[in-house]
């Protein structure tokens, strides 16, 4: 009885094309999908930061890059309200 249920399943899993291996290379394949996505959020905050000038940790420089990124928000702050001054 056992035996006949586990021949069915084997015949299954063949005609499907579902065998360990396969099941074991779809596994596969979603890890792979799954860390390209990870990379690739990691690869895009890493650009930004290059972009920006930040650096990835802080270090001695730190009050430095603290001024820096507040006159950048002060300049942007000051040319919006420039811009809608001379909007209205």
């Amino acid at each position: 009885m056992v035996a006949s249920k586990n021949y069915g399943s084997y015949k299954l899993r063949r005609e499907t094309n579902t065998t360990v291996i396969d099941k074991l290379d779809s596994g596969r394949a979603q890890q792979i999908r799954r860390n390209r996505d990870r990379l690739i959020k990691i690869c895009s905050t890493v650009h930004l930061l290059a972009k920006q000038m930040i650096s990835f940790r802080v270090h001695e420089e730190q009050e430095r890059y603290v001024r820096r990124i507040q006159l950048i928000h002060r300049d942007l702050c000051l040319k919006n309200m420039k811009e809608q001054k001379e909007m209205s």
